[in-house]
């Protein structure tokens, strides 16, 4: 329950970023406030049982809700039979015809495709992946500078990765957020490791060797380089609607699945 924000989102980001930092600045930030710590060593594995724990908490909570407030709450994939009428195929087994005269399509979004690179939620991956990794990668390089790239990067920059931002932009944060606010949160990152390439766009990527090559260039047209680094791929998404002359599909998902992500 609770979609991508509780699931894959906001709240497991929330809760690595607060530990990640929590990391850090034992590393880095106690010895001068007359702190003494001991050997600080990192448990990647505890991190993520402590972030499942905090999802696992709400999306209960959700389940809860929906029990109180009699919502009815049926797992299983669906697609439409006609206008008003929606098959569901159980994820515990067999079908389920539910009938609604207002029926509302929020089945999410999944990341656009890049030329050359294939995501395999390991080594090319999305923001799900990056709040899964199973180690702390030596090089990641974040193809977008939105806000969700920007947290798992300082999330992984934190732990030890060597971060660089890739941003077709001039500015991070996106075409929304305030100048003033993205110079100065890009001097905070910059501080924190993490290195920029503003005005810069990804031409394509190559990830057939042990390292991924990442051709980028100049936004507005210049010489073209390659960044071998491990790759989070932090692009625009599309909706999770595919359509047919007969039938539009949901995606894969349970009903309730989630409204499209940001960024």
């Amino acid at each position: 329950m609770g979609g991508t924000c509780l699931n894959v989102g906001c709240i497991p980001s929330k809760a690595l970023l607060n530990n990640s930092h929590l990391y850090h600045q034992i590393l880095h930030d106690t010895k001068q406030r007359g702190i003494e710590v001991g050997d600080v060593k990192l448990n990647l594995a505890q991190m993520m049982k402590s972030k499942e724990t905090a999802v696992t908490g709400l999306t209960k909570g959700v389940e809860f809700l929906f029990k109180k407030n009699n919502v009815e709450y049926i797992k299983g994939t669906a697609s439409f039979d006609s206008e008003h009428d929606i098959k569901v195929n159980l994820t515990e087994g067999g079908e389920q015809t539910v009938r609604g005269k207002n029926i509302l399509i929020a089945t999410g979004s999944e990341a656009t495709p890049f030329p050359g690179l294939e995501i395999d939620e390991k080594r090319i991956i999305t923001s799900t992946g990056a709040i899964a990794l199973e180690k702390v990668p030596e090089s990641m390089v974040v193809i977008g500078g939105g806000i969700i790239g920007l947290e798992m990067g300082s999330v992984w920059s934190r732990l030890g990765a060597k971060v660089t931002v890739v941003e077709f932009l001039g500015q991070i944060g996106g075409p929304g957020m305030d100048a003033e606010i993205a110079k100065s949160s890009q001097k905070i990152l910059k501080k924190q490791g993490i290195d920029f390439k503003l005005n810069t766009k990804v031409m394509g990527g190559d990830a057939s060797s042990d390292k991924i090559k990442l051709q980028v260039e100049a936004a507005k047209g210049g010489k073209e380089e390659t960044v071998s680094k491990v790759l989070l791929k932090q692009l625009t998404r599309s909706n999770n609607i595919f359509s047919s002359r007969q039938t539009s599909f949901l995606s894969p998902s349970v009903v309730d699945h989630t409204l499209p992500a940001s960024d």
